[in-house]
C-alpha cells in the first residue's frame, strides 16, 4: 500500500497548513459553537448562534490574528446579525462581554454623588472634574473596546475602522488616567502640573497617530501595539515617583501607591498574555471560546482600571483630608 504523506505535506505543496491539534481534548460544551474546518456545525451551535461559524483557515485574512484560536469566527455578518451574535456563542462573546459589562459599571460609578469623608473642614470647593474625566473616560475605552469586537465581522473597511476606534479608545483611557492622580498631587504646584499634563497629552497625540497607521493595523503587529501602549502606560512612573517624593513625609500618599502597584500587576499580566498569546501558544484550540490570551487582556485592562479608580479616590481624600489641609495650598503641598 502506499505510504501516507508526510506530516505538514500542505504547508511544504503550498496549501494551507494542517491544524495541529484540532479537536483533541475538547469537551461536548466545547462543540456548541465551535465550526469544523468545512463550516459544519452542531444543532445547538446553530442555536446559540444564526449563521455558520468557520474555522480559521476558512476566516477572511483580517480576522486571521491569532492562529491559535482554531474556531467560532464569525464572517460577513449585517448589523442586525452583529446585534443577534453579542448575546450568542463565539470567539468573541467573552470580549464583548468583559467590556461591555465594564463599561456599564463605570457608568454607574460615574453618575454617583460622591463626596470626601472630611467635607465638612473643606473650605474651597471639592474639584471633580480630574475625577470626571477619568470615569468617561474609562466607559469610552471600555466600550469603543466591546463595540470593535462585536464589529468586526461585517467587513474589512468595518474591521479597520472599529480597530482605530478601539486603540484610540485605549490611548484615552491611559491619558485620562493620568488627571485625576496628577491634578491632586500637584494642585498647589501650577508649572508642574501643566508640564505633565501637557507631556501626556502630547505622547497621547502620538500614540493616536501611530494607531492610525496601516502598519500598526497589521495582524502580525500585536506585540507592536502591546510594546507602544504599555510604554505609553509606564511614563506615569514619572509624575508618580515625583509626587511619592514630594510628598514623601505624609503617610497618607503611600495607600494609593500600594494600590497603583497593584493596578500595574494587573495591567502588566493582561499585556502579557496578550503580546505573547498565551495559554492557546502552549494548547491551540482548547481556549477559542473561553479563557484565551485576548480575554485574559481584557480582564487585566479592566481590573486595572479599576483599582486605579480605587487608588484615585485615595488621592482625593488625602488632599482633602487633614494632612494635605483639607485642599487649602499652604506651603509644603
Amino acid at each position: 500500500p502506499p505510504l501516507p504523506p508526510p506530516r505538514g505535506w500542505q504547508a511544504a505543496a503550498g496549501g494551507p497548513p494542517r491544524p495541529r491539534g484540532r479537536g483533541r481534548g475538547q469537551g461536548r460544551w466545547r462543540q456548541t459553537a465551535r465550526g469544523g474546518i468545512d463550516g459544519t456545525q452542531s444543532v445547538l451551535g446553530r442555536a446559540l448562534l444564526r449563521g455558520p461559524l468557520v474555522h480559521f483557515q476558512k476566516a477572511p485574512d483580517y480576522l486571521q490574528d491569532n492562529p491559535f484560536i482554531r474556531t467560532g469566527y464569525r464572517v460577513d455578518q449585517t448589523w442586525k446579525e452583529v446585534a443577534l451574535s453579542v448575546f450568542q456563542l463565539h470567539n468573541e462573546t467573552m470580549n464583548i462581554w468583559s467590556h461591555g459589562l465594564g463599561c456599564i459599571w463605570f457608568i454607574w460609578v460615574a453618575l454617583q454623588d460622591y463626596s470626601v469623608s472630611s467635607r465638612e473642614m473643606v473650605q474651597d470647593p471639592v474639584v471633580w472634574w480630574p475625577m470626571r474625566t477619568y470615569h468617561w473616560g474609562a466607559v469610552f475605552c471600555l466600550g469603543a473596546s466591546a463595540f470593535c469586537h462585536s464589529a468586526l465581522s461585517v467587513s474589512r473597511q468595518v474591521c479597520k475602522a472599529v480597530c482605530i476606534l478601539d486603540y484610540f479608545g485605549v490611548a484615552v483611557m491611559i491619558l485620562t488616567s493620568y488627571f485625576p492622580a496628577v491634578y491632586y498631587t500637584f494642585m498647589c504646584r501650577p508649572m508642574l502640573l501643566t508640564f505633565y499634563l501637557g507631556s501626556v497629552s502630547l505622547i497621547a497625540t502620538l500614540v493616536v497617530v501611530c494607531a492610525s497607521r496601516p502598519w500598526f493595523m497589521h495582524t502580525g503587529a500585536g506585540p507592536i501595539r502591546a510594546v507602544l501602549f504599555s510604554a505609553f502606560g509606564l511614563t506615569g512612573a514619572m509624575p508618580l515617583t515625583h509626587a511619592v517624593l514630594y510628598h514623601r513625609n505624609s503617610p497618607g500618599i503611600w495607600q494609593p501607591l500600594r494600590t497603583e502597584i497593584v493596578m500595574g500587576a494587573c495591567y502588566l499580566s493582561g499585556v502579557t498574555c496578550y503580546a505573547t498569546k498565551w495559554p492557546e501558544l502552549w494548547w491551540p484550540g482548547k481556549f477559542d471560546i473561553v479563557g484565551s490570551s485576548h480575554q485574559l487582556f481584557h480582564l487585566g485592562v479592566f481590573f486595572g482600571a479599576l483599582f486605579h479608580l480605587k487608588a484615585a479616590y485615595q488621592i482625593l481624600e488625602w488632599r482633602y483630608g487633614v494632612e494635605a489641609d483639607y485642599g487649602v495650598c499652604s506651603p509644603g503641598l
